[in-house]
């Protein structure tokens, strides 16, 4: 049974391939499109007041507008939500699309209020070996961490980066359960079956929507955190974390977020019970994305 929607969020925890789906999908297709930028609009511009401003400075709504077209739809709307549905609205007329596509990882935070909001919209969810996920967390400088807030060298202190990073990891793993166990969820992928080619997203996709969907581009990416400029899938990566993450951290995050039998479950039971999970609700409380 094909899915009705008009739009569709990729959602994830940041660094878990999110910018790798948004491009397969909106580079040169007929069908379905949108921005190569990131609104964050559920954390950013949904919590501002409504002013013109923010919405010309975007880099999001610059990529897909011009700057009258933005003052348009500014004059045509009454609030943020209210731009930005409009905005997906316009942006589907204009370029001839069904389908638009939103990628932001902190919305993966957002589930409930998107799905209030966007009544036809679905999510793909992609998700990634937490070694791998935790690394890049670690140390990609534009995720703001747990750790940046410490005084001095203490904020670039390896294991409180780690540390750091296993926090968010959990933030965005426990909102992801509400997700995947959805009928929102159209697909749900892991960054591993996409670069090892174990799943056809394009034929995943015609099967569940009906879309039309060209053969999908692989953008080179646009991060310092990856050393590789070449226009193709990277298997390389999958596994690089560990030539830079020392064995016991790796043992800590497969003990934190794998299952474990026998004294390994009680030590996970004690550890995420005790520290992890009180700090995550800790950061949650706090506002601290």
């Amino acid at each position: 049974m094909k899915t009705e929607l008009d739009t569709i969020f990729i959602v994830g925890a940041p660094r878990s391939g999110t910018t790798l789906v948004l491009n397969m999908l909106v580079k040169d297709q007929p069908e379905i499109g949108g921005s190569r930028k990131e609104s964050q609009f559920y954390s950013s511009f949904n919590r501002q007041s409504y002013q013109l401003q923010p919405y010309l400075d975007s880099p999001y709504f610059q990529f897909l507008f011009s700057a009258e077209e933005i003052r348009e739809i500014f004059a045509a709307a009454q609030n943020p939500l209210d731009f930005f549905r409009l905005a997906m609205q316009k942006y589907r007329q204009k370029a001839g699309i069904k389908v638009f596509v939103e990628k932001s990882p902190i919305h993966t935070l957002y589930f409930r209020e998107i799905c209030r909001d966007f009544p036809k919209a679905r999510f793909i969810f992609i998700h990634r070996d937490p070694c791998a996920n935790i690394q890049s967390l670690a140390f990609t400088q534009w995720i703001p961490l747990l750790a940046d807030r410490l005084p001095g060298r203490l904020k670039q202190h390896k294991f409180l980066r780690y540390f750091s990073a296993m926090l968010s990891y959990e933030q965005f793993r426990q909102a992801s359960r509400e997700i995947v166990q959805s009928e929102e969820c159209l697909l749900e992928i892991s960054y591993e079956q996409l670069v090892l080619e174990e799943v056809d997203l394009r034929s995943e996709l015609l099967s569940k929507t009906g879309l039309n969907l060209a053969p999908m581009y692989i953008s080179r990416p646009f991060s310092d955190a990856v050393e590789h400029r070449e226009y193709k899938l990277d298997r390389s990566r999958i596994e690089g974390y560990k030539r830079q993450m020392p064995l016991k951290v790796q043992n800590l995050i497969r003990l934190t977020f794998e299952p474990q039998r026998g004294g390994k479950a009680v030590l996970k039971f004690l550890f995420r019970g005790l520290i992890l999970l009180p700090l995550v609700w800790i950061k949650k409380n706090l506002g601290k994305t």
